[in-house]
């Protein structure tokens, strides 16, 4: 924690509470009220930092960042319109499962709505684009107060991560005066070495995910609804990570089942066997042969977004917007 001003020690304490909880990336668009946050980030040790002066390319950038490593990503900015230029990003997140951290600097409560420069509404700004949003609000730094942005930290990172879903979270921070890191030792208050500290090798507030896994019996339930047919066709779309890849491999491969990999699926790449894999499935859906349909279709991950794939799916009876 950085004691050299109030704003310094909350901001720095939040930004250690992100590295331990994971994050090794931001995007900082920096502006005047974003500083503390953005001296933080930039002096946080475990977490790389990228300059964007564009808020929108920083966004997408960062969003190419967390779904390219599964982890959450920071983006800041600073008040007003700022943070606007989040939000198709934000959107993109949210329907793309990928987890954001969006932070965004605010103008404290007696500077708003009275005509003052860079500000507008940002009280949930991305409306239910997000897993959650918080008014972080105006804190002393003492015990209370960086405890509180110490376990803020923490459950954005796991609200971010999801499960079973990841996504975007936002956090608006009103700050005051100072904004810089001008001395003031004094109006650090805090004396617990938790509140001052946090707990060094792990964070305050620690979710521990749990690795999914099928049961024998929920096995048992797929292969009984399968009920012998001998067409079984596998859709899939883009997963979280390449863990899926060889398990699905295999159970094509058990099923004698062709897979329909979308463009963004992992089944694309790597080192497993494609030999039951189609990428280019356009024409065979387009052609919609009656001895090419299949009696099951099995979709993982996201819906592909072939329009004549769907439509196929739509003549046999099958619902392709239904997760």
């Amino acid at each position: 924690m950085d004691p050299t001003n109030a704003n310094t020690a909350l901001a720095s304490a939040f930004v250690e509470e992100l590295e331990r909880s994971g994050v090794t990336r931001a995007v900082i668009s920096p502006g005047s009220r974003s500083t503390p946050l953005a001296v933080a980030l930039w002096r946080q040790p475990g977490i790389e930092v990228t300059i964007a002066l564009d808020e929108r390319s920083g966004s997408f950038f960062a969003l190419g960042a967390a779904q390219a490593t599964g982890s959450p990503v920071v983006i800041l900015c600073t008040s007003g319109t700022a943070a606007a230029n989040f939000h198709p990003a934000v959107t993109e997140a949210d329907l793309s499962s990928v987890p954001l951290i969006v932070l965004t600097a605010d103008r404290p409560p007696e500077l708003r709505d009275i005509g003052a420069g860079q500000t507008i509404d940002q009280i949930k700004l991305y409306g239910s684009a997000v897993r959650w949003f918080v008014e972080v609000g105006n804190h002393d730094a003492d015990d209370a107060g960086l405890l509180h942005l110490r376990s803020l930290a923490c459950r954005a990172t796991a609200t971010a991560a999801g499960d079973p879903r990841p996504g975007p979270v936002h956090l608006n921070f009103p700050w005051r005066e100072p904004l810089a890191p001008s001395p003031d030792p004094d109006a650090v208050t805090a004396e617990s070495a938790l509140a001052r500290e946090g707990r060094n090798d792990r964070p305050l507030t620690e979710v521990l995910a749990s690795k999914p896994a099928a049961s024998n019996e929920t096995l048992d339930r797929i292969m009984a609804a399968l009920g012998g047919s001998e067409r079984v066709m596998i859709v899939a779309g883009r997963m979280r990570g390449t863990a899926h890849r060889l398990p699905l491999v295999r159970l094509a491969k058990r099923l004698n089942a062709p897979v329909l990999a979308g463009p963004t699926s992992q089944l694309r790449y790597g080192p497993h066997d494609r030999s039951n894999l189609i990428d280019a499935y356009d024409q065979v859906a387009a052609g919609r042969e009656a001895e090419l349909a299949p009696e099951v279709v099995l979709r993982f991950g996201e819906m592909p977004t072939s329009k004549s794939l769907r439509l196929w799916l739509g003549d046999i009876g099958v619902s392709p917007d239904r997760d």
